[in-house]
């Protein structure tokens, strides 16, 4: 697809979706829209940094580059996961949401995302002490507390509409072509070291039917649907920002300023962040 932009009219004509409207649609119908603008606008297949990564277009430092920034979105799960649990209401709800915690975090079993995506970056020559010590773009600090923002203070229906429906909905489908991607043009890359990507579409398959659930749960009302249907817009306009920030960085070379983020980022700094990180066991 040719990512173009859609009036409020073209919008609500291609996918169906009218804010004006006073009846709720049915719930499924209404995930099914969602879903549809989402993977028509979703950056981590359109955007053309990816288009650049799909035709093996990029070299090792602008991967190094893109994967830095992006640590510290992946890293997130894990707050904005907990943030779900933590603003459900009923008690069914914050145990359906325990799975997808758990894979984040990882269990004695089976090792964590992050220190999954931990592995590609040290496949990419990049060090944990250069990843923490490297200060982020601003666009990539804008989309990371976005999405925490929106995890965390909004209601339980709008968070899965942007994290589960807008989000992993499509990233099962985004990993998938990025595992193509790798193995066709970026064979110097073991493996073992995109196991997170290989995760992410079999792992976001079970996420999204929770998703699913839980997000036609709770468009009950036409203002729970206008509400979810914004976070997941704002979802799609955070994502899109992170990927421009590394593109106009990596392929354009814009020399962008930088800023230092507290270890414990996106959560706001506090006297916590004072204490010494602890490397994670790779």
């Amino acid at each position: 697809m040719s990512v173009s932009f859609l009036s409020y009219r073209e919008i609500q004509e291609k996918y169906g979706f009218d804010l004006r409207r006073r009846e709720p649609y049915d719930p499924r119908e209404f995930v099914d829209m969602l879903t549809r603008i989402s993977r028509d606008y979703w950056a981590g297949i359109h955007h053309p940094l990816v288009k650049k990564f799909l035709n093996g277009e990029l070299s090792k430092e602008q991967l190094r580059v893109w994967a830095v920034e992006e640590y510290w979105f992946y890293r997130g799960p894990n707050y904005w996961s907990a943030a779900e649990i933590a603003n459900s209401p009923e008690l069914e709800d914050q145990e359906i949401l325990m799975e997808p915690i758990a894979t984040e975090i990882g269990t004695a079993e089976k090792e964590g995302h992050v220190k999954l995506y931990l592995r590609y970056l040290k496949a990419l020559g990049v060090s944990y002490e250069d990843l923490i010590n490297t200060p982020l773009l601003p666009t990539t600090i804008v989309a990371v507390s976005e999405f925490y923002n929106i995890c965390k203070y909004l209601s339980l229906g709008e968070a899965i509409a942007a994290e589960k429906i807008a989000g992993e909905n499509i990233n099962k489908e985004r990993h998938a072509l990025y595992v193509e991607a790798f193995r066709k043009h970026y064979k110097w890359i073991p493996e073992d070291a995109i196991e997170f990507h290989k995760e992410h579409v079999t792992e976001d398959v079970k996420h999204t039917q929770i998703g699913i659930y839980l997000a036609e749960k709770y468009a009950s009302t036409k203002e729970a649907q206008n509400r979810m249907w914004d976070a997941a817009m704002r979802f799609l306009a955070l994502l899109w920002t992170l990927y421009e920030g590394v593109y106009q960085v990596a392929v354009n070379g814009v020399n962008m300023p930088r800023f230092a983020v507290n270890s414990t980022f996106p959560i706001p700094y506090s006297e916590v962040s004072q204490i010494p990180l602890r490397r994670p066991e790779l």
